[in-house]
C-alpha cells in the first residue's frame, strides 16, 4: 500500500465512527427520486439539482442520459471489447451498444424500442431500458415535459431469495404487520424490502402490478394524509392529476382512496391507491392494471377481487396465506450480501435487527457500507475496511480517539470512554461519546473488530433516553453480529480499488492547502489538499469541494454576465432554495471586499425531521466576464475551529478575473 492510499484508509476509518450521526443527518426516504425535464440540462436527484445532457423525445421515445441515471441507482458502467457498455447492478449484467436496439441481460437477448444514441459524447438510452430492467415507478407530465422516476427496490443488499418467486397459495400476507390479500393465479413476488414492510407482486398474464407498503404514521390522522395527497399530487404521488379521491369504509375501517393514471411496466396504466390507518401504521395498497380509464379499474374483476380481499387481522394462523414475515423472537435476520464480480456473490456479515427498522442507505466512503434503523432516532451502521498489516486494536483505539476529538464542535460533542472489550464473540475496540443535534441528545457506541486483515465497524447511534428504556433490545442487536469468512482477499482488493478511486478526486496529493485554478472561468482559491472535488466534465461553471469526513464544504458557481437576466434576483439565479428545505434568511448585506461589492447572504436550516442544523452562506460578486457565487455549507456539529479556518481561508484567497496563460 502506498503512502497516499494509507492516508485515505486512515480518513475512512475516522469517518466510519461518524457514520451513525451522519446517517441521522442525511438519510432520506430509501426510494431514490430522479426528475428530468425534456430539453433541459438541469435534473434533480433526490431534490438536488445537477447538470446533465438534455433529455429529449424522438419518435415518441423518451431518451435519458445513461451515466447519471445508472450511477444514481448505484450501478457500475464499464466499457467492453466490442465498443459497447456493461451495466452491472446487483447480480445483473446488461450489455448495450450505441446504435443497436438489441441488448442482453445476463446473456439473454432483449430489445429496446429505440437504439441508444450519443449526444455530445453522452450516451442516451430509452426510458424503457430502465422500466424493463429495474424496479421503478415512472411518470411523464406532458404539460411540463417532466419525467419522474422512483427507484422502488429498497432491499438492495439483502438476500431476498426466500421472498421472491411464485406465490403458491391463494393469498399472500405478513403475520408481523398483520395484513393479507388474495392475488390472481400465477402471481409472483418480484421484490421486497428486507423486513418485508414493502412487497411487490406482479401478474404478467393479467397485466397487474400490486404493492403493499407498511410504514409509521408519525401521528398523522387519515384526514391529514388524505388532504396532503389530494392537495399536492405532484409531491406525494409524482403525478399532475388525480382522477378521483374519497374517504370510505369497509370491514377494516376507514380508508383513503385515489384513482389516477401513471406510467407503468405495461405503458400507461390506471392506478388505485388505498390507505388504511391502524394503530401506529399506515397500510398502503396499490394496484396498477393495463386500463387507460381509471373509472373502470374498480370494475375490473381482478382488481375488484384484490380490493375486496384486503384484511388487516392476519396473525399467521391461516394456512391458505403465504406468509412473507421472517420475524423470530421479536427480531429479523439481516444478511449483508455483495456482488464481487459477475459470478461471485458473498455474504459479509449478518445480525438480528428490529422488524420496524428500514434500510437507510449506504455511503460512498466505503464500498461495503450499510445502515439500518428507525430514522432519525436510532440506527446501526456497519462498514468493512482494510487494515494496515501492522494494525492492532490498541493502535485503532488511539487513532480513533485522537481523530474524533478533532472532528466535532466541542459545543455539541462529549467523549465518554474508550476500552477494549467484546462484541459478540470478537475482541473489539469500544468508543462511547455523546452528540447533541438540535434539541436531541444521542449516545453513540462505536465498535471496531480486527479480523483477518479487515476492520468491521459496528456503530449504534440512539437517543440517550431511548437507550435507557431499550438497553436489552440494543444489546441483543449488537451481540448478534456475525462475520462470515472466506472472501477476505476479494474484499481487500475491492477496498483498495475504491480508495484509489477516491484519491483521484482529491484536490491535491498533499494535505496542505493547494492553489486550485479554474482557467475557463478565471478564478482561483487555496483549498485543503485532502478535500475532494466534484466537477462536471463538460461544464466547469460548477465545482463542489468538500471535506470527506463531514460532508461539508464549499461550492463555486460561475455564470457569464451575458446570460444573466438583470431583473432576476441572486436567489433565483443561483438557486439558493435547492440547498435544503425550510431555509430561512437570517442576514443579508453588502460587503466591500475583493475590490468590488460582494452581496452576502446567510441562511439557516433547522430541519428537525432529518436532524439537519446548518448554516449556508452565499457570497455573490460580479467580475468582468462572469458573476460568481461562493457558497459555504456546514453543519453545527462539525463547525469547529479547524474547519472554520479551512473554509475561511478558501474565501479569503478566492480571486476572480485572474490572468491565465493560453494553452
Amino acid at each position: 500500500m502506498n503512502i497516499k492510499i494509507k492516508k485515505a484508509v486512515c480518513l475512512v476509518i475516522v469517518f466510519v465512527m461518524l457514520s451513525a450521526s451522519l446517517n441521522i443527518a442525511y438519510a432520506n426516504d430509501d426510494k431514490l427520486k430522479l426528475e428530468f425535464t425534456l430539453n433541459s440540462s438541469t435534473a434533480y436527484i433526490d431534490n438536488e439539482a445537477t447538470t446533465v445532457e438534455k433529455p429529449y423525445m424522438s419518435e415518441n421515445i423518451i431518451y435519458l442520459p445513461l451515466k447519471v441515471t445508472m450511477e444514481s441507482f448505484g450501478a457500475e458502467i464499464v466499457n467492453n471489447a466490442d465498443d459497447g457498455l456493461n451495466i452491472i447492478y446487483r447480480g445483473k449484467e446488461i450489455n448495450i451498444k450505441p446504435g443497436d436496439v438489441h441488448y442482453t441481460v445476463n446473456q439473454h437477448q432483449m430489445e429496446m424500442p429505440g437504439a441508444p444514441q450519443v449526444k455530445n459524447n453522452v450516451i442516451m438510452v430509452p426510458l424503457e431500458l430502465l422500466k424493463d430492467n429495474f424496479i421503478i415507478s415512472d411518470s411523464f407530465d406532458k404539460n411540463k415535459n417532466k419525467v419522474t422516476i422512483i427507484l422502488e427496490d429498497a432491499g438492495a443488499l439483502t438476500d431476498l431469495s426466500f421472498l421472491t418467486g411464485s406465490i403458491t397459495k391463494q393469498s399472500v400476507g405478513n403475520s408481523y404487520f398483520g395484513w393479507s390479500v388474495s392475488v390472481p393465479k400465477n402471481s409472483n413476488i418480484t421484490s421486497t424490502s428486507f423486513n418485508s414492510s414493502r412487497v411487490y407482486i406482479e401478474n404478467e398474464k393479467r397485466e397487474l402490478d400490486i404493492s403493499i407498503s407498511v410504514e409509521k404514521s408519525d401521528g398523522k390522522t387519515l384526514n391529514e394524509i388524505y388532504n396532503e395527497i389530494k392537495d399536492n399530487p405532484m409531491e406525494t404521488l409524482y403525478i399532475s392529476k388525480i382522477y378521483s379521491s374519497s374517504i370510505d369504509k369497509d370491514n377494516n375501517g376507514e380508508y383513503a382512496e385515489f384513482l389516477y393514471n401513471d406510467w407503468g411496466y405495461y405503458g400507461v396504466s390506471s392506478i388505485i391507491y388505498r390507505i388504511y390507518l391502524k394503530g401506529d401504521y399506515l397500510y398502503e395498497f396499490t394496484i396498477s392494471c393495463n386500463e387507460l380509464d381509471p373509472s373502470k379499474i374498480k370494475t375490473n374483476k381482478y382488481c375488484a377481487a384484490i380490493l375486496n380481499s384486503i384484511r388487516l387481522d392476519y396473525d399467521g394462523s391461516d394456512v391458505t396465506v403465504q406468509d412473507t414475515s421472517k420475524v423470530k423472537a421479536g427480531m429479523i435476520k439481516y444478511k449483508y450480501y455483495e456482488q464481487i464480480d459477475y459470478e461471485k456473490k458473498i455474504l459479509l456479515w449478518e445480525m438480528d435487527v428490529l422488524p420496524e427498522w428500514e434500510f437507510l442507505g449506504s455511503y460512498s466512503i466505503s464500498p461495503f457500507s450499510n445502515s439500518l434503523g428507525n430514522k432519525p432516532n436510532e440506527s446501526v451502521t456497519v462498514n468493512v475496511l482494510k487494515a494496515d498489516e501492522d494494525a492492532t486494536l490498541e493502535h485503532i483505539q488511539n487513532v480513533m480517539y485522537e481523530n474524533i476529538d478533532k472532528l466535532y464542535n466541542k459545543q455539541y460533542y462529549k467523549f465518554s470512554e474508550k476500552e477494549i472489550t467484546k462484541l459478540a464473540d470478537y475482541d473489539a475496540v469500544k468508543l462511547t461519546y455523546f452528540l447533541t443535534i438540535g434539541k436531541k441528545n444521542f449516545t453513540v457506541y462505536d465498535y471496531y473488530i480486527l479480523h483477518e486483515g479487515l476492520i468491521y465497524n459496528v456503530c449504534l447511534s440512539v437517543l440517550t433516553d431511548d437507550y435507557k428504556n431499550k438497553e436489552e433490545t440494543y444489546r441483543r442487536v449488537l451481540q448478534s453480529f456475525e462475520i462470515n469468512n472466506g472472501a477476505e482477499e476479494d474484499i481487500k482488493k475491492e477496498i483498495e480499488s475504491y480508495l484509489t478511486m477516491i484519491n483521484m478526486d482529491r484536490v491535491s496529493d498533499s494535505d496542505e492547502p493547494f492553489e486550485y485554478v479554474n482557467k475557463e472561468f478565471l478564478w482561483k482559491a487555496h483549498l485543503p489538499g485532502y478535500w475532494l472535488k466534484y466537477e462536471y466534465i463538460y461544464d466547469r461553471s460548477y465545482t463542489n469541494f468538500y471535506n470527506l469526513l463531514n460532508g461539508c464544504g464549499i461550492e463555486i458557481i460561475c455564470i457569464p454576465n451575458s446570460q444573466i437576466n438583470p431583473n432576476a434576483t441572486d436567489e433565483d439565479i443561483f438557486g439558493f432554495e435547492d440547498y435544503g428545505k425550510d431555509m430561512k434568511l437570517v442576514e443579508s448585506k453588502d460587503l466591500n471586499e475583493k475590490n468590488t461589492t460582494v452581496r452576502y447572504y446567510k441562511y439557516r436550516i433547522e430541519d428537525e425531521e432529518n436532524l439537519i442544523y446548518a448554516d449556508i452562506v452565499f457570497y455573490v460578486l460580479k467580475g468582468k466576464k462572469n458573476t460568481y457565487c461562493f457558497t459555504i455549507y456546514v453543519q453545527d456539529i462539525y463547525n469547529n475551529e479547524t474547519f472554520k479556518n479551512e473554509y475561511s481561508n478558501a474565501w479569503n484567497t478566492f480571486t476572480i478575473d485572474i490572468s491565465v496563460d493560453k494553452e
